[in-house]
């Protein structure tokens, strides 16, 4: 017994079919790999632009920035602010706002900021000048003299003062250093002659992600 096979018949209709798939799946591929080559053109430009800015960015301005007409003019040892910002080393505008650093100054026998932590950025002082008395909770207290240096972490309660007959000076670093703006923030409202007592600058430094602490809850001695 004998089997003969016979094969499908190919019709033009069906050959016309596969040759215009075909041709659109060849046509498909083409435009895929162009938009592949533009899009990839298009990153290299947009990376190098971006270096090209940064580097720009990065040599303009490095010298420091004298804030003397710039800090608030609020009178030494009143409404709560009476430290005094000397200078902006760092505003963050050539870190991408990773770190801020500037330079203060506490006079003699003056208080500080109203107790408070930071939820967003850790702070380090660096005494240059006189000592520095930093506050921490259950009465804690602190003197920094020429060369020490203070670590205060997000969510630590602390403020400092400057019981002592000498002016005080230290360098502040904030990371991120957003909160320089705080400091801004002071400047404005005291040109403007708005009062500064400490409950306001509580209000200021929350625009700052900063948490005002109470000073029962810190159980901070009144200093002479």
């Amino acid at each position: 017994m004998s089997t003969t096979k016979t094969a499908m018949p190919t019709t033009p209709e069906a050959t016309a079919t596969t040759i215009n798939s075909s041709t659109a799946h060849d046509r498909l591929t083409i435009i895929l790999s162009i938009l592949a080559v533009v899009i990839t053109t298009l990153v290299i430009i947009t990376a190098i632009f971006c270096v090209l800015w940064r580097r720009k960015r990065n040599n303009h301005n490095h010298h420091h920035r004298d804030l003397s007409g710039f800090h608030s003019p609020i009178e030494t040892g009143q409404n709560g602010i009476p430290q005094q910002m000397k200078d902006v080393i760092e505003d963050g505008s050539r870190t991408d706002m990773r770190i801020g650093v500037a330079e203060l100054t506490i006079p003699p026998r003056t208080s500080g900021p109203p107790a408070h932590w930071h939820e967003m950025h850790d702070e380090v002082f660096f005494t240059t000048k006189g000592t520095v008395r930093f506050h921490a909770l259950d009465g804690q207290t602190i003197d920094a003299k020429v060369g020490d240096t203070m670590t205060v972490p997000t969510r630590s309660p602390h403020t400092f003062s400057n019981p002592f007959d000498e002016e005080a000076v230290f360098i502040n670093t904030y990371t991120p250093a957003h909160y320089i703006n705080y400091f801004k923030m002071l400047a404005t409202m005291g040109a403007q002659g708005k009062p500064m007592n400490p409950e306001m600058n509580r209000k200021a430094m929350a625009y700052f992600a900063t948490i005002g602490v109470s000073d029962d809850e810190m159980k901070m001695k009144k200093e002479p």
